[in-house]
């Protein structure tokens, strides 16, 4: 079956929860990003302007191991988590991580993006855990970015690893955040 966990916390800040988006999935409908393919790997982003903590972002650098860094364009998202507020992606510490863990790619894995009226997309399709055995074994999540209201939704079908991967699911080993 399926349900909807209803949660709200403020954090410096911010308010965290949930509601007010549901999974699109943009993997037959969105533009793929070049280069992603690829184990612990990163590559360059064109984006909607997005204001992020009063600063606005056109561009940003997509890791395969779940994490998106605002305003960057070279140095590396690493595929070692740690907790927030963290300094340990070269690429910056602005940055937003929907599920980040090593992550590998399988034959179906890619990132896509896609802008739908007023909200900014970016999807982790079919990624696979560092620990993962067979190819079954994939999540799939997004971020999506509301250019008029500023907010942001992490949004997953569901926070299982199909295939098998129980250890991991949940967001086990993820950091999130």
């Amino acid at each position: 079956g399926s349900s909807q966990l209803n949660i709200t916390a403020t954090i410096a800040g911010y308010t965290m929860g949930s509601g007010g988006a549901s999974f699109i999935d943009i993997s037959a409908t969105g533009a793929a990003v070049s280069g992603i393919v690829g184990d612990d790997v990163e590559a360059n982003i064109t984006m909607p302007s997005f204001t992020f903590n009063g600063i606005a972002y056109t561009a940003a650098r997509v890791g395969s191991n779940g994490v998106l860094v605002l305003g960057a364009t070279t140095l590396d998202v690493t595929n070692v988590n740690a907790a927030l507020f963290s300094t340990a992606n070269t690429a910056g510490n602005i940055f937003l991580a929907p599920w980040w863990d090593d992550l590998d790619n399988l034959s179906t894995s890619n990132v896509y993006t896609q802008q739908i009226g007023n909200t900014f997309i970016v999807q982790w399709n079919n990624w696979g855990h560092f620990s993962a055995t067979v190819e079954g074994e994939i999540i799939t999540f997004q971020i999506q970015m509301d250019l008029s209201t500023g907010q942001i939704y992490f949004v997953y079908p569901d926070v299982n690893f199909d295939g098998g991967m129980a250890a991991n699911n949940a967001g086990a080993s993820a950091t999130v955040g």
